[in-house]
């Protein structure tokens, strides 16, 4: 049966398909980004950059340096680097970067390709630009780059591009330590050293470093790790904030939009009453009843806007009236629909006769006049003719005044008497409307 409606229903079945297909691609960009970050922290921090703190120095150092810093506290692999700040041109164009010198192949900071594979740095190699960087400058393997230093004052000098690798990282340029030295002209000096450290002795390895005035600067890769996950997620709070943002204000637009629907609505509105009634001295609204009837009770006298649903006037049939008696429980069992009732008191001459059409199946809670609760039951009867409806209706102001006697009658048997509440029963009893 199943595959029967799927068959019957094709646009719908590849419709659901759809729908279904494009869901599961939401989830799965959704975490996407997640993932790519891990990712980048993963490859940068944990495969590329494998030392746990880089020591920068004031000035170049001699070779010396590298055993000054095997001595520090907790260090157990040393492996130094050059870098230079240079300005690459080629043609028109120019970037200006680090020119990073580097062993020939580099144990802890690590250069990787994009299969994270390690680049090596031979000596006489040439200059090791990474893809993003060869886009830049427009260069190509064997083209000549322009090599400016910015440290001194020398000529520019040229080196041939010799690699060029795809990365994930930003624009780089390497070269062989040593090649680099002989580029600047120099002997064998040192701008800073990366340092593989035991975990436990990292805070004696600061307190030397705080001593050491020729270290310029520390960089631990534990806290550059931590530095850049609470970057990440406080930049996902911002962009959680923006998103919550955005949706208040598409709501409250879209609100906006409501109102003024509303507001054309009443302005049409408006428009057609003025219309239907700019040739009449009146402006009045004309409201037609339900019913036919008589005006009882006006709700609301003075002008002003109405809200919606609230009731303007009570209209009922004066000649349709219907006695509404409250009565004790324990004595409204005995009465029963087609009994005689006879209203006495009510401010006539003689007894107003009815026919009990209904016992309501349920009580209510009521306090008499002694502040006893007692259990009532409704009682509603017929007036038995028109005459007396209209007696009744024309002595309101009289029932409602004085007190009345009902006395039940079924066959030729008379019940007991009941005392009507002069406030319920024979108020009720003469003035309840069925419209």
């Amino acid at each position: 049966m199943i595959i029967r409606r799927l068959e019957a229903n094709r646009v719908a079945t590849m419709l659901s398909i759809l729908g279904i297909a494009m869901g599961l691609a939401i989830l799965v960009l959704g975490s996407f980004m997640e993932d790519t970050i891990a990712f980048v922290m993963d490859v940068q921090f944990g495969r590329a950059q494998r030392q746990d703190v880089m020591l920068t120095f004031n000035e170049t150092q001699s070779p010396s340096a590298i055993y000054d810093a095997l001595h520090l506290p907790g260090v157990s692999l040393a492996e130094p680097f050059r870098s230079v700040a240079v300005r690459l041109r080629h043609d028109t164009r120019q970037y200006r970067l680090s020119l990073m010198g580097l062993a020939d192949t580099p144990k802890l900071y690590r250069v990787l390709d994009d299969q994270q594979q390690a680049i090596g740095f031979p000596e006489q190699h040439g200059l090791t630009v990474t893809q993003k960087l060869a886009e830049l400058l427009d260069v190509k393997l064997g083209d000549e780059v322009s090599v400016e230093v910015l440290e001194s004052d020398r000529e520019p000098q040229k080196l041939i591009v010799a690699s060029i690798f795809p990365n994930f990282t930003d624009p780089g340029a390497y070269l062989n330590r040593y090649d680099l030295h002989r580029f600047m002209k120099e002997s064998e000096r040192l701008s800073g050293v990366f340092l593989s450290v035991e975990s436990a002795k990292l805070n004696s390895l600061y307190a030397s470093v705080k001593e050491t005035p020729s270290i310029a600067g520390v960089l631990d890769n534990n806290a550059a790790r931590n530095n850049f996950r609470q970057l990440i997620q406080e930049m996902d709070e911002v962009e959680h904030h923006v998103a919550v943002t955005k949706a208040n204000l598409r709501a409250a637009e879209f609100g906006l939009k409501v109102r003024a629907f509303q507001r054309e609505q009443a302005v049409a509105a408006s428009k057609r009453v003025n219309d239907k009634f700019q040739d009449r001295s009146t402006t009045a609204l004309r409201i037609v009843s339900p019913t036919g009837g008589k005006i009882l009770r006006v709700f609301r006298e003075d002008l002003g806007v109405g809200a919606i649903g609230a009731p303007l006037v009570e209209v009922g049939d004066v000649q349709d009236l219907e006695m509404v008696l409250d009565i004790l429980s324990s004595e409204a069992v005995r009465i029963e629909p087609g009994d005689h009732v006879f209203i006495e008191r009510w401010g006539g001459d003689h007894s107003l006769k009815g026919i009990v059409r209904r016992i309501e199946p349920f009580a209510f809670l009521k306090v008499s006049a002694l502040g006893v609760e007692e259990k009532r039951v409704n009682v509603i009867a017929d007036f038995e003719d028109a005459w007396e409806v209209r007696q009744a209706s024309r002595s309101r102001s009289k029932v409602a005044a004085g007190g009345g006697q009902a006395t039940y009658v079924r066959g030729d048997d008379w019940l007991a008497p009941v005392s009507v509440d002069e406030r319920s029963a024979a108020y009720r009893g003469a003035l309840t409307c069925v419209t």
